[in-house]
């Protein structure tokens, strides 16, 4: 066993020759293995380096004071090794050790138990046998006798009864069986599930994303990663385009998705901070009514459309989206059309009721009923970006593994 000596100031490497009523205060006990004594605050110890005697003051109690080193209550002697002593600071909690032999103080074990020794130990009292023990450990004999050896002197009291049949656990090692093999599933579950969640393959993943990629892209990749990956627990918020990137930046979602002009330009102004990556090109489709004119042949010319009444289907947001390729359409083409503002679904219902016309992403257009015409447009337009945001350098392993989802899914489109 190794004493303990709390102190109220921090522990040095040397301890001392003499300890007076100025010096830090000291508190040790010396009991056998069946007897406890409690210090008292005004316990305090004086200690020479050869261990002639041990005795405390101002304490009346003399029995610290016997050369031989012996417990306070039944006076046993113990036997002591020539161990260090390790001295515990109870204000730093820093350990240090000066060259003085160890004082027995009882219910404690030494802090060098092994996980290991507790193993061999199950092990064993489960095989009733250190042979087959052994075997089962794919180890030989001898360093498991003693690591067993060890684990009852750190104990302190006897685990197994050895006899000729075999071996049988004492009441205090059948209690030790039961214990450790309780706090050693714990432990295994315990590592396990750090694994899991270091490799993204448990843990809760939140996702933040604009209702356009809802429609298709979100449930063919989550599906996908459900599949994969089922101890994740995924959920999903909708939300405008500048709330997911500030859901994302604050820690209130793992990954974001939003849609986009350009990648690029995200990167610097509103997701600047952030990490962004381009995780799909989606081209844009003419959306117009089936008894339209322009709806005869297989490709639509905007510039038939300058005339009629555009639905613009984007939120407003600090950069540039689907709203801003609309617009660049229109110049490409040289017109200025009358148009209004909308979302994606009411700008379907718009083009086959009403007669508008409008751009929109190919998953959101292949969505629209018989009433509707979608064709590619004569006039080059730039494709809708939609790309993924999260914080740190380097993405955790759960949104990792969602962006490797995310890539690895192809939205095929009636161009090809």
């Amino acid at each position: 066993m190794i004493a303990r000596y709390e102190s109220n100031s921090i522990a040095t490497a040397e301890a001392p020759h003499h300890v007076t009523e100025t010096s830090p205060r000291l508190s040790v006990v010396i009991t056998c293995s069946t007897h406890r004594v409690t210090p008292s605050e005004k316990q305090c110890a004086e200690f020479r380096p050869n261990w002639t005697t041990v005795s405390r003051s101002p304490c009346s109690d003399r029995k610290f004071a016997r050369q031989r080193r012996s417990c306070s209550r039944c006076r046993r002697p113990e036997k002591l090794s020539p161990r260090p002593l390790q001295i515990v600071c109870v204000r730093a909690w820093k350990c240090v050790q000066s060259q003085y032999g160890p004082v027995p103080i009882c219910g404690t074990y030494s802090s060098s138990m092994e996980l290991r020794h507790l193993r061999y130990f199950v092990t064993v009292v489960e095989e009733r046998s250190f042979t087959r023990a052994a075997q089962r450990l794919l180890m030989t004999q001898p360093p498991l006798s003693t690591a067993v050896a060890q684990l009852e002197k750190e104990v302190g009291v006897p685990l197994l009864l050895r006899h000729a049949r075999g071996i049988e656990p004492t009441d205090a090692g059948s209690h030790l069986a039961r214990e450790a093999r309780r706090l050693l599933s714990e432990l295994d579950d315990a590592v396990g599930g750090a694994r899991e969640l270091g490799s993204g393959r448990s843990g809760r993943l939140t996702i933040a994303t604009v209702a356009a990629a809802t429609w298709k892209l979100l449930p063919e990749v989550l599906t996908a990663f459900a599949h994969r990956f089922p101890g994740v627990d995924i959920e999903v918020e909708d939300a405008q385009a500048d709330d997911v990137i500030e859901r994302v930046r604050h820690g209130r979602a793992s990954v974001g998705i939003v849609y986009c002009a350009s990648t690029d330009e995200l990167r610097t102004t509103a997701a600047a901070g952030l990490q962004v990556a381009r995780i799909h090109q989606e081209p844009l489709a003419a959306v117009l009514p089936r008894d339209h004119p322009a709806a005869r042949g297989g490709v639509v010319d905007l510039r038939e459309l300058g005339g009629d009444r555009w639905v613009v289907a984007a939120a407003q947001s600090s950069f540039g989206g689907l709203d801003l390729l609309v617009y660049q359409a229109w110049e490409g083409a040289g017109i200025s059309p009358a148009w209004q503002r909308t979302s994606a679904t009411a700008a379907l219902t718009l083009v086959s009721a009403a007669s508008f016309v409008t751009l929109l992403p190919w998953q959101a257009a292949s969505t629209a009923g018989d009433g509707v015409h979608v064709a590619p447009t004569l006039q080059r337009v730039p494709p809708l970006e939609a790309a993924a945001v999260w914080q740190g350098p380097t993405p955790s392993p759960g949104v990792r593994m969602f962006l490797t989802e995310l890539r690895a899914t192809r939205w095929a489109s009636p161009t090809g």
